[in-house]
């Protein structure tokens, strides 16, 4: 594809608001940046133009763009699936910083459908950054993608990865929320010479995660891994998270002030999710200091109607 042609596309269909979502205009850019790799670079800028003022206008673009980029995800070449990564990474911690929990969503989602190319951005953040931080969960979410790398040089650096910070937890030197991240990473790996060093910081942490991690990497029958926002098709987390961001738009002006989106789950809203303002659903509670028994992937004991990780689990372990 031609530089003439990219500008041929239909870039101002990326500013849509009304209706459904666009998908044949998505399908569009997604089918161009794999015939033109370098089309990424443009894509990103239109995401970056976004982020000048986000949330200024009501827009979709910021969700649109990692759309495309998962959508033309497996039809691109190894360099540009980890310059896209890099890419997503950074913007995820952006929006750590911002407490944007919609935009992590999809950022991660959308990182995770690159595969293993992006594994060497999330570890560099991961061994730079050992505190928490609110990005952590969805970035070490984002090392069970070595259970399917190819790369044994790659698949090492992950253990080595999860291996050092389990034995920080085993320290105390990790959050026990997060302490269970390389454990399942480990487990879905099936490294069982890490079972050992997972059972010591299971006796530290008494934490529900690692003990379903450890009983997972033993071959237990009865418990799983929880299922990734990348390892759903893009059509299924999409319209989840726009749903969540018109709601957002549509209740903002009752709620002035606000940097960005911080809204419950649109799956829990109805079927019309921006029928009731979202101060409405909105929920600030007291971060819960739950016990044990609380796992990451279980309802908040505060009673927001989140899970666990995507509440107080990360309030706390930000105190």
């Amino acid at each position: 594809m031609s530089s003439q042609a990219a500008t041929q596309l239909p870039w101002d269909a990326l500013k849509h608001t009304e209706g459904d979502i666009p998908w044949h205009v998505l399908n569009q850019f997604a089918d161009a940046l794999a015939a033109h790799p370098p089309l990424w670079e443009e894509l990103r800028e239109v995401y970056d133009k976004f982020m000048e003022d986000p949330y200024e206008v009501a827009s979709y673009e910021c969700y649109y763009v990692p759309a495309i980029f998962a959508l033309a995800a497996p039809r691109l070449d190894e360099a540009t699936r980890r310059a896209i990564g890099q890419f997503l990474v950074d913007e995820m911690i952006c929006a750590g910083d911002r407490d944007d929990e919609g935009m992590l969503e999809v950022l991660e989602a959308a990182a995770g459908s690159l595969g293993a190319p992006v594994l060497p951005a999330v570890l560099d953040w991961i061994g730079r950054r050992p505190r928490y931080h609110a990005a952590s969960l969805p970035l070490w979410s984002l090392t069970e993608l070595a259970e399917h790398c190819d790369a044994p040089a790659l698949r090492e650096q992950v253990v080595r990865c999860c291996q050092h910070n389990l034995e920080r937890a085993e320290l105390g030197k990790m959050d026990p929320i997060l302490a269970s991240c390389p454990a399942w990473t480990l487990a879905r790996m099936g490294r069982g010479e890490c079972g050992p060093l997972i059972q010591r910081v299971l006796r530290k942490t008494h934490d529900p995660d690692t003990k379903e991690a450890l009983l997972f990497l033993e071959g237990n029958p009865d418990y799983e891994p929880g299922e990734n926002a990348w390892e759903e098709p893009v059509t299924d987390w999409l319209p989840v998270n726009c749903k969540g961001l018109r709601a957002w738009y549509e209740g903002r002006d009752e709620d002035e002030g606000d940097s960005g989106p911080d809204y419950e789950e649109a799956e829990d809203w109805g079927e019309e999710a921006g029928s009731t303002p979202l101060s409405e659903h909105r929920v600030q509670p007291e971060p819960i200091h739950a016990p044990r028994a609380v796992g990451r992937n279980d309802p908040c004991p505060c009673g927001s109607g989140k899970k666990f990780k995507k509440c107080c689990a990360k309030k706390g372990a930000a105190e």
